[in-house]
């Protein structure tokens, strides 16, 4: 497909000129937001198919940051997007004597729809989120080997969260999103790659 040939970069220009592109409406919300939290792996794996034997290792822990931003196109449905980046190091490996992935750094681009109920007098109430994104996946190896870096690869996600508006021009978002994408062939030896981790983040949101 020729989405998941797209980097993170391009992607983000693809939705942010689609953001330009829309009419104005009147009363409209638009807000851009930056924030950070904890991004718990739930089935997040790298499997390197040797000759010799078969090498697995399992990531839990991760930490990531993320810029957010979206326009009400209707008076339930926001049109919106992120950036992200996520960091980890692994949790465990079946075997030890090669080298093994010591660390994990995704960079993403995301973009899809935000439904909520209709806005009144305050931007705040909850939402649920979801969509398509791009992500490269760079790989720390162990014993001075050289980082490996995967090709974009599509994936999706989906969240739930809630604003709270502070002002009328600022306000905090808290949410929880699940992020899902494969990378297969990342070299030589048929390294695959398969993500599944849940992003925490709390965000400060300017409107």
């Amino acid at each position: 497909m020729v989405f998941g040939r797209l980097s993170p970069r391009c992607f983000s220009c693809v939705f942010g000129v689609a953001l330009l592109l829309l009419p104005g409406l009147a009363g409209a919300v638009s807000y851009v937001g930056l924030g950070g939290g904890m991004s718990p792996h739930i089935n997040t794996t790298v499997v390197s198919n040797y000759s010799t034997g078969l090498d697995t290792v399992k990531f839990r822990g991760g930490y990531g940051f993320e810029a957010q931003f979206g326009w009400e196109a209707a008076p339930w449905i926001d049109i919106e997007g992120a950036l992200r980046y996520h960091l980890s190091g692994k949790a465990d490996t079946l075997r030890a004597d090669r080298e093994i992935v010591s660390g994990l750094d995704i960079i993403g681009a995301e973009g899809g729809v935000r439904l909520h109920p209709r806005r009144g007098w305050s931007n705040s109430g909850p939402y649920l989120r979801g969509g398509i994104g791009s992500f490269s996946t760079t790989l720390s190896l162990d014993k001075g080997a050289a980082s490996q870096n995967g090709e974009p690869a599509l994936g999706y996600y989906a969240g739930i969260g809630y604003v709270h508006e502070i002002s009328g021009s600022w306000g905090v978002d808290l949410r929880a999103t699940y992020i899902r994408f494969n990378a297969f062939d990342m070299n030589a030896d048929g390294r695959k790659f398969r993500a599944g981790f849940l992003a925490v983040t709390a965000s400060l949101v300017v409107f």
